[in-house]
């Protein structure tokens, strides 16, 4: 399969199994989802006008969240894709990686060096992890 509707390069996707759905997000700032049975184009967001550096599906699958190079992370419910239902703010400068913890959290790490505890539903930072560049910071895990 080859599928070239995003307009730059995918920095990130994750595969949801229930669906049987792909979710990619890319520098053109869209978050593209993808049906993998029919192979074709399932659904595609406005641009957000900003680099897409991340996804993970959240909530059992229905939530995707995306990190975004302006700091923030939308989300998504699912089958809802044009534009994000909610937004988290809070980081200083672009979010360049994210995992999901569990179903509730996501973890960060932005241009800033840090790694944070996201909540997703509701929506916060609950702490900053450490600074793996400060070999004084005690790591605190949740």
């Amino acid at each position: 399969m080859t599928f070239s509707e995003h307009e730059g390069s995918i920095s990130d996707f994750t595969y949801n199994d229930g669906a049987k759905k792909l979710c990619s997000v890319a520098n053109d700032g869209m978050l593209g989802v993808w049906d993998l049975r029919k192979s074709k184009l399932y659904a595609m967001s406005d641009s957000f006008e900003v680099d897409q550096n991340a996804v993970c599906l959240m909530k059992d699958g229905k939530k995707v969240v995306s990190a975004a190079g302006d700091g923030s992370m939308n989300i998504f419910s699912w089958d809802w894709f044009g534009d994000c239902n909610d937004r988290i703010v809070g980081h200083p400068n672009s979010i360049e990686c994210m995992t999901k913890y569990d179903e509730n959290t996501v973890i960060t790490g932005g241009e800033d060096g840090l790694l944070r505890a996201v909540s997703v539903l509701p929506n916060r930072i609950i702490a900053i992890l450490g600074d793996p560049l400060d070999t004084e910071d005690e790591v605190f895990f949740i």
